[in-house]
């Protein structure tokens, strides 16, 4: 994305959301701010994937705007290719409006920072892209990193029937000024629409569709000034294998991705108690190209997620309850294409194979209340237990690690409400136990890439835990809009002895 485009979309996201921002609502904003904040609104959070059924979810309109400052350090990161030192600032944008039958929303984020020791990977998008991602022995320094996210959307209800359109697009931009010097540029663009018909049974049910799509592409590609001595490049395949006939200095390559999503939802129609279901659908396939070899197509990754939440919400004057019950498969599929001999610099493609497999499964259950006991105070209590089961695979040489884990959960929240003032505090904390994991490893074994796989196989073998505080203070200047400033702090300890530990300040308006 050129700077041309770049601020184009800041200009547009300043447009509409000063826009919203010109349309005041008549109620306190202290109890907007309540609304909004309350975990009641949250509790099913995969309901509101589908762009209808999220014009009716608050009340009232609120609008917020922040500047961010986050960092990060670690003894040791939990993935060597996060890197061990994270420094960012940036500002957000976020918005609801609400008039009558029609809702509009949107958020806008930009974030300028710097990661350090970033190792094994030199490709942006790891979570998305692993296994297939550039990578060398060298790494560290630090890496600078830009962020632009935009979404908007709206939805319009009209006698049973809504319908809602919601767009997203986030793009980066990261480079690192010592070698080896990676400079990547991504773009990645999710559309969706959706319906939602609230006359099932005899009205009091509201049933809802949506579908959309997604495209995905990064530019990757890494360089080296010092012309006496270069690493070896590696393109990973997986649990430490690499394609080796295309081992050595190709460091120009690209992605491109397409996909695309589907959901389906039953509720309540609001404020009535009932049972939530919804279901959900998503898969993305992205090609990597080497661009250096006449555009060759490496690898093919094929992504897939699929999830299911139902519970119940009891809604009373003082005191609401609910149960939630969730499920996600995550499938990641890796296919390797196969060449012949080169002429002229051209591969001809004479098959492939898929190698490498990854699933991940995930089944929780939690327990909700809320308690009201007056206008100026709401108290949140939530318990949750988790059951996490990851499996790696890679078919030749047969290679193989899973583990398996418990997560136990406990969050507090708490909203005191003191005539201009709203004070919020929680807190959180997951423990991981009975963790376990295996690894299978055979073949010759790569030990220059097999680091990280050794570290991810402690990491996911000890006990851990994480915790957080949160605190935000709210002063209403006018009855139309309030200053805030927010304070975040977590920790988390992991592999017996290693630690992170995360510092986050905000500060900013609220209307």
């Amino acid at each position: 994305m050129d700077k041309k485009t770049v601020q184009f979309l800041i200009a547009v996201s300043l447009v509409s959301f000063g826009c919203v921002a010109s349309a005041k609502a008549t109620d306190d904003v202290v109890e907007r701010q309540v609304e909004h904040r309350s975990d009641t609104r949250s509790w099913f959070p995969d309901i509101y994937l589908n762009p209808a059924m999220q014009w009716n979810r608050y009340r009232y309109s609120l609008n917020r705007l922040s500047a961010t400052y986050t960092d990060s350090r670690a003894t040791l990161p939990q993935q060597l290719e996060y890197g061990d030192k994270v420094a960012a600032a940036g500002g957000d944008i976020d918005a609801f409006l609400r008039k009558k039958m029609i809702s509009l929303w949107g958020t806008a984020h930009y974030a300028n920072g710097k990661t350090h020791h970033i190792r094994y990977n030199e490709t942006t998008d790891f979570d998305l892209l692993y296994p297939y991602v550039m990578a060398d022995t060298i790494g560290g320094g630090g890496s600078r990193k830009e962020t632009y996210d935009f979404m908007g959307g709206f939805a319009y209800h009209k006698n049973r029937w809504t319908v809602g359109v919601e767009g997203r697009y986030t793009a980066r931009l990261e480079y690192r000024t010592v070698d080896p010097r990676p400079k990547n540029l991504t773009g990645y663009l999710k559309v969706k629409a959706g319906m939602a018909y609230s006359g099932l049974f005899n009205g009091t049910y509201e049933g809802g569709l949506s579908a959309g799509f997604r495209r995905y592409k990064q530019t990757n590609t890494l360089e080296f000034y010092n012309e006496t001595s270069r690493p070896v490049v590696y393109q990973l395949t997986g649990l430490g294998m690499d394609y080796y006939r295309f081992r050595g200095s190709y460091t120009s390559t690209y992605y491109k991705g397409l996909g695309w999503e589907a959901t389906m939802e039953l509720r309540p129609v609001i404020p009535r108690n009932g049972v939530y279901v919804s279901l959900s659908y998503s898969s993305l396939s992205i090609e990597k190209i080497i661009s250096d070899l006449n555009e060759l197509p490496l690898t093919k990754l094929e992504l897939r997620h699929q999830g299911f939440e139902a519970g119940y919400m009891h809604k009373g004057q003082t005191c609401t309850w609910g149960v939630r019950l969730a499920e996600t498969y995550d499938g990641r599929r890796g296919i390797e294409n196969i060449f012949g001999s080169a002429q002229d610099n051209i591969y001809p493609q004479i098959a492939s194979g898929r190698q490498y497999q990854e699933t991940r499964w995930k089944l929780s259950g939690a327990l909700l209340c809320q308690y009201r006991p007056s206008g100026m105070a709401v108290y949140d209590l939530s318990l949750s237990q988790h059951y996490r089961h990851i499996r790696e695979t890679y078919a030749e040489p047969w290679r193989k690690m899973a583990s398996s884990a418990q997560v136990s959960a406990l969050s507090l929240k708490g909203m005191w409400r003191m005539k201009q003032w709203l004070l919020q505090t929680s807190a959180h904390l997951d423990y991981i136990w009975n963790s376990r994991c295996n690894m299978v490893l055979n073949g010759s074994v790569n030990e220059n890439m097999m680091v990280p796989v050794y570290h991810r196989y402690a990491f996911y073998g000890n006990n851990r835990y994480d915790a957080g505080l949160r605190a935000e203070a709210n002063y209403a200047v006018k009855r139309d809009y309030c200053v805030f400033v927010v304070a975040n702090w977590d920790y988390a300890h992991y592999m017996k002895t290693e630690h992170n530990s995360l510092l986050r300040l905000s500060l900013g308006l609220e209307f």
